[in-house]
């Protein structure tokens, strides 16, 4: 998965999620558990995707340990990838690249929440 597919499908699915979050209230706990799973395993297999790509086109020869990493604890595991498989110069750029995806996916999944929220309650 390239890096534009994986930013973009991450954005989406935070959307997603806030609107579910938003909307839970009129469906209730019993549809927003199944979806906080299905939800998880994408966001998961989402990192680990481009998390692969970007190893084989950097010749990157990541461990198991580290495949696992990413799939569990993605935003430990991603910066400390980005600090291996990075020439030093770029290092920097590519960490604050990743926290600021993280930030904006947790604010566009916030704003939809929000969105629903309202929505709903009119």
């Amino acid at each position: 998965m390239s890096l534009r597919n994986s930013v973009f499908a991450l954005l989406a699915l935070s959307v997603l999620c806030g609107l579910a979050e938003g909307t839970a209230g009129s469906f209730g706990l019993v549809m927003q558990k199944p979806f906080d799973v299905v939800s998880s395993l994408l966001f998961m297999l989402i990192g680990y995707l481009w998390y692969r790509q970007d190893a084989q086109a950097r010749q990157y020869r990541g461990s198991s340990l580290l495949g696992g990493a990413i799939i569990m604890a993605s935003v430990l595991a991603i910066p400390y990838y980005l600090a291996k498989s990075r020439p030093s110069e770029q290092r920097g750029k590519a960490i604050g690249s990743f926290i600021g995806l993280v930030l904006l996916a947790a604010t566009s999944a916030g704003i939809a929440a929000v969105l629903a929220d309202l929505l709903r309650a009119s």
